[in-house]
Order: C-alpha cells, then sequence, then structure tokens
C-alpha cells in the first residue's frame, strides 16, 4: 500500500511522491498521472487540503487549464457528503456503490441491486 503521499513544487514541476509503490504499480501510476491528475484520498477533508495544495502549486507554477481530481472516498456514501466532496473541489469519485448496501462479499446481483440503489439514492438527487 501506499504511505502518506508528498506533493511539492519543483521549478515548474509538480512532484508527487508515493511511497511503498511496486515496480508494476509505479508504472501504472505514471500512464494514470500523465494522463489526468488522479489521486486517491481515504476521506473528504484529506482530499480538500491536497486540492488547495495542488491548485496553490499550479498557480505558483502559471499552470492553468482543466484538471480533473478523481478521489476515492470512503467517507462519502450519503447525498450530502458526495455534494462537500464537490465542493472542495473533487471532479469525479470512483466508487463501489454495492459496499454501501451490503459490502464486498457479494454475488453479481447484490451488486447490481445495490448499483440500481445508489443510482436512485444518491446520483438522482445530485443530478436533479
Amino acid at each position: 500500500g501506499v504511505s502518506e503521499p508528498t506533493i511539492l513544487r519543483k521549478g515548474r514541476d509538480i512532484v508527487v511522491e508515493l511511497p511503498g509503490l511496486t515496480a508494476e504499480h509505479f508504472e501504472r501510476v505514471k500512464k494514470i498521472i500523465g494522463r489526468t491528475a488522479q489521486l486517491e484520498f481515504k476521506i473528504c477533508d484529506d482530499a480538500a487540503g491536497y486540492i488547495a495544495r495542488i491548485d496553490a502549486m499550479r498557480e505558483e507554477t502559471d499552470r492553468h487549464g482543466d484538471f480533473d481530481m478523481v478521489v476515492s472516498l470512503s467517507d462519502a456514501v450519503t447525498v450530502d457528503q458526495f455534494r462537500r466532496a464537490e465542493e472542495v473541489g473533487v471532479t469525479n469519485v470512483l466508487t463501489m456503490p454495492w459496499v454501501y448496501y451490503g459490502g464486498f462479499d457479494l454475488s453479481l446481483a447484490q451488486k447490481l441491486e445495490g448499483m440500481g440503489r445508489f443510482a436512485e439514492e444518491i446520483m438522482a438527487p445530485l443530478t436533479s
């Protein structure tokens, strides 16, 4: 697993250090970050802090334009929590919605049911 990430400014570059990665994971992360900024955090407030730091570094290095923040949040399970994530700058969330309704060890039918519930209970109110 990855320990606490370090994000620094080095000249005009933004350096993201992710200790604890295997060589295989390192190559995967390089490909992902090369396409879009994509970081993973555990809770919304952590994401907010990192987004603020990244925004400040982008401003300092005169980097402008579209910037996506894709995260996996363990504390976003209600409509209000997903709205909070959006308010702090999260643009995309990776999720396994069936986990909210029954955990990881579910049948495909149970996972599909969880996805349906998530669409009705969380996504519909967020997009209306």
